[in-house]
């Protein structure tokens, strides 16, 4: 079993996370951001990232985007969720802008993909999602391998081999379907 660091951005919604990493029995571990650097990961042999919710913008947290630029290019799995979906979007040079319409506590739809970290049984679903955002990754004209969700601009998820990301919080309580969303996650943390 892979071991998993989840990086608190003072977000009480990343202990929703925690305890869903509890749940399935996985080995992870809770570090405040201002703990994480290159050499803390590497002394603690976390394989996976969950990068986690949290106040602000991106560019407030200017030793994370750094962190990331290098780490993508690592062998580590990365899961974002709001804060940390903009901060893997911002540190690979996209564009963070205020969203069209603030969505703080309203929930949105979400079509699950045909990508390969979602099970087949659930492309294609509809799944009511929950938001808590007023920042959005704006999509650039980029000729990158990811794969998108785009909506009116805005990228609401984001996947390629070593990261899966979230706009909206996958472990809210107002997310409909949190096991098409994580399946996939977990599965790469096993």
């Amino acid at each position: 079993m892979k071991k998993i660091l989840i990086v608190d951005f003072d977000d009480s919604f990343i202990y929703n996370v925690a305890e869903l990493c509890q749940s399935w029995s996985l080995d992870f571990e809770v570090h405040h951001h201002s703990k994480i650097t290159s050499e803390f990961i590497t002394s603690h042999k976390f394989k996976n990232i969950i990068w986690g919710p949290g106040p602000g913008h991106p560019e407030q947290y200017p030793k994370a985007l750094e962190l990331l630029k290098h780490l993508l290019k690592e062998e580590i799995f990365h899961f974002g969720i709001c804060l940390g979906h903009q901060l893997i979007f911002k540190s690979l040079g996209y564009e963070i802008v205020s969203a069209e319409s603030k969505k703080h506590g309203r929930s949105g739809k979400f079509k699950v993909p045909k990508w390969a970290v979602f099970a087949e049984e659930f492309w294609g679903l509809e799944i009511d999602v929950q938001y808590y955002s007023s920042l959005a990754v704006k999509k650039a004209d980029t000729s990158d391998d990811l794969k998108l969700v785009v909506d009116n601009g805005a990228v609401l998820s984001g996947y390629s081999e070593n990261f899966l990301s979230y706009q909206f919080h996958p472990e809210s309580v107002g997310t409909s379907c949190p096991e098409a969303l994580f399946r996939g996650f977990k599965e790469k943390m096993i």
